[in-house]
């Protein structure tokens, strides 16, 4: 299947020739890259990455595109920087993965949240966000992997949990076939696909639902009543056990949960009654205010890390985001 899928791919780039199909020949790179993760083909893979990110950059410096064409360039591509991180971290470089996670969700919050620039950030800055008693839960999710950094106030480098999911008996029963020809990592990444959209299935009928205007009590709609066993359910494919793993045995009383993209809908904190958590969109979006107010600071102060978002408004309102 998946060779069928690389002889296709690679039949349309000959195809889609540069410069008269720049927008599509990126799109089919994106394909193929997620073809070749799920053949093992790193190095292959490796040097089509480096090739989009090329062409991406070069469209995007474009001073015939307008601001809009950017933006919604930059939303498209937003797939090819998730299979960067994929691809990161099959080659073994974990830092490298959360560096590339990082600044691919900078790149799209930029257009909302003005940020004049993208900064890189490397795994030491990120740990600025801890404290002695705070650790950072970042995850990110790409069309092939759904993958949790787990990163610690004294680490040397974030903690992966995705390859740990694999061999995790809860998880593996529930959604990873071992017969399968599919990588285990894809099969978790399609679990989360078909649990969001049974999620909205049932939440799109109970808004819908009539039973509240026939005086039925809307508490015994399917979607509120099967809600524990919903979050069961994603609590096995987040692999919250095997986060929890990794924070037992620290003085970690906080957590700064980072979602990726629809997690950020979810009560995330649910699955973590031990801990205060506070959520962030980035890492970014409180680092900077963290660097401005030390800019700003004529006494040389640093500002207090472990401040609540209820301290800060625009922290606050960038939580909503």
């Amino acid at each position: 299947m998946w060779r069928k899928a690389e002889t296709s791919y690679k039949t349309a780039l000959q195809t889609l020739k540069l410069p008269e199909f720049e927008e599509l020949h990126l799109e089919v790179l994106q394909d193929l890259i997620q073809v070749l993760l799920n053949l093992g083909e790193i190095e292959e893979a490796q040097e089509l990455q480096r090739r989009g990110a090329d062409l991406l950059q070069r469209l995007l410096a474009d001073p015939k595109r307008t601001t809009p064409q950017k933006q919604q360039l930059a939303l498209k591509s937003a797939l090819f920087n998730q299979l960067t991180v994929d691809l990161a971290i099959q080659s073994g470089d974990t830092s490298g993965a959360l560096t590339l996670a990082e600044t691919g969700k900078n790149t799209c919050l930029r257009w909302f949240l003005g940020y004049e620039e993208v900064p890189e950030l490397d795994y030491r800055q990120i740990q600025r966000l801890l404290t002695p008693t705070t650790a950072a839960i970042y995850w990110h999710l790409s069309p092939s992997a759904l993958t949790t950094f787990v990163i610690l106030p004294d680490a040397l480098q974030a903690v992966l949990t995705q390859r740990n999911a694999e061999g995790n008996a809860e998880v593996r029963r529930g959604f990873i076939d071992l017969n399968d020809q599919r990588s285990a990592s894809l099969q978790h990444v399609l679990a989360w696909e078909k649990w969001l959209t049974e999620w909205n299935q049932r939440y799109q009928a109970y808004r819908s639902s009539k039973e509240k205007a026939n005086g039925t009590d809307k508490k015994q709609h399917p979607w509120r009543r099967q809600m524990v066993e919903s979050f069961r359910e994603l609590r096995a494919i987040l692999n919250i056990s095997g986060i929890i793993e990794h924070l037992q045995n620290q003085p970690i009383e906080n957590l700064i949960l980072i979602p990726h993209r629809d997690l950020h809908r979810f009560p995330l904190h649910y699955f973590f009654p031990n801990y205060t958590c506070t959520y962030l969109p980035s890492a970014y979006s409180k680092l900077r205010l963290l660097l401005d107010d030390e800019e700003n600071r004529d006494d040389g102060g640093k500002f207090p890390i472990n401040d609540t978002p209820d301290n800060c408004p625009l922290l606050h309102s960038l939580l909503l985001v």
